[in-house]
């Protein structure tokens, strides 16, 4: 019977190849599965540090501004809100000092921005330059604040107006720019209208202009000038306005010459009359033309009427251009709403005509019924005071006049110049 082979290996025997090159592979398996095992943790590790060092990078403290950030030229990057204020309040004194042109038809005028009353918006510019890099979104934040590190974030300086105090310079500026219109004039020449032209002027316009100073500084910094708003103001009476005009009722009187204090207060009162202008619908009053006749204005003393007796007094004489102009007037169709007559005949128009006047007690008013401008023209011509209504023609039946012409008459007691 046979019996197994045995083999034996003695000391010193050396492995096979084969069996080492397996050994070796299971080993070297070994050693990658417990490096991947430990791969996870180690990518963990590394993101939780990279994050941990760019949170730490990128972490604004509260209340310190986002690096790189600039306000007007002005690096606020890194700098806690006081500091920022204290910062932005240097350069607003310097703004204040700064000189813009306001510029007006002829000229300009040199004003500084705090005279302007122009201001930079510390608290709303340190409120953005705050703001930045603490938008809403934590990938917004990483993403400015990142940016941050190689582009600066220019931010506008905010300006706001104090409008009481431009519009107290601007009325300053306007007092001195303005320019009143020069009326068209008119002259008689033959009994015929003669228009000679005038001149607009013109106004500031206070609104606009505060409106355009607004919107130029509402940052930093600005213009160098602005242009005022300037509108044209027309004249009362213009050309156009003054077509077609013509004498719609002259009336005249004379006095004597001879009668010095009496005749110097027929001219002022008749110069106090002149070129009044009267719009549609607007009432003419002979007191409040001439205002009170007293010696302080010019009056001298003359003769007056004292109900019926004849007196003295300052202003005798206006009474005659009273009458001379109710009976123009009255020529002229114009509605006369307040009359008066004498309590005696007077020399100088027919009974039933005349129209005396005393300050405070009796007037002369009649209304402007066309519907255009109506001017008064009175002038003394040697010894003859006339006095003319021009305005536009129309047919108009003019007034019968007669004592009882249907006006309103009254008498008074107290002195009534004749």
């Amino acid at each position: 019977m046979d019996r197994p082979l045995r083999l034996s290996m003695g000391v010193g025997a050396s492995p096979s190849p084969a069996v080492t090159e397996e050994a070796a592979d299971e080993s070297e398996v070994a050693r990658v599965r417990r490096v991947m095992r430990l791969l996870p943790l180690a990518s963990i590790a590394v993101a939780g540090a990279l994050f941990l060092a760019a949170r730490a990078f990128l972490e604004l403290p509260h209340g310190t501004i986002l690096r790189a950030v600039v306000v007007q030229g002005v690096n606020l990057g890194g700098l806690t809100e006081p500091q920022a204020r204290d910062t932005l309040d240097s350069l607003a004194d310097s703004l204040a000092r700064r000189t813009v042109l306001l510029s007006l038809p002829g000229g300009t005028v040199p004003v500084t921005l705090g005279e302007l009353g122009v201001e930079p918006d510390v608290d709303g510019a340190v409120a953005l330059a705050l703001a930045a890099g603490r938008g809403a979104g934590a990938w917004a934040r990483v993403r400015e604040r990142t940016r941050s590190l190689v582009v600066q974030r220019r931010l506008p300086l905010p300006m706001r107006v104090r409008r009481a105090q431009a519009l107290r310079l601007l009325r300053r500026v306007a007092d001195a720019a303005e320019q009143s219109p020069i009326g068209a004039t008119v002259e008689l020449v033959d009994g015929q209208v003669v228009v000679h032209p005038g001149q607009p002027g013109r106004i500031v316009d206070l609104e606009a202009t505060l409106a355009r100073i607004e919107e130029a500084f509402a940052a930093a910094p600005g213009p160098d000038a602005i242009e005022v708003a300037v509108l044209p103001k027309p004249a009362l009476l213009e050309p156009s306005i003054l077509a077609g005009f013509g004498v719609l009722g002259h009336f005249h009187t004379r006095f004597s010459l001879r009668a010095a204090n009496r005749s110097e207060n027929i001219r002022l009162a008749t110069r106090a009359l002149n070129d009044t202008i009267l719009l549609p619908g607007e009432e003419f009053s002979l007191n409040g033309a001439t205002g009170p006749r007293t010696r302080e204005r010019g009056y001298r003393l003359a003769g007056v009427y004292n109900g019926t007796q004849a007196d003295v007094g300052y202003g005798g004489g206006v009474c005659q251009v009273s009458t001379t102009v109710y009976n123009a007037a009255a020529l002229a169709g114009q509605a006369i709403t307040e009359r008066h007559r004498h309590m005696r005949p007077v020399p100088y128009v027919a009974p039933g005509r005349d129209a005396t006047v005393s300050w405070g007690t009796a007037d002369l008013r009649f209304r402007n019924v066309t519907p255009a401008p109506l001017i008064i023209k009175a002038w003394v011509a040697g010894d003859t005071v006339h006095v003319a209504l021009l305005g536009r023609k129309r047919v108009v039946a003019p007034a019968r006049l007669s004592r009882w012409d249907g006006q309103r008459v009254g008498t008074t007691s107290r002195p009534a110049p004749f």
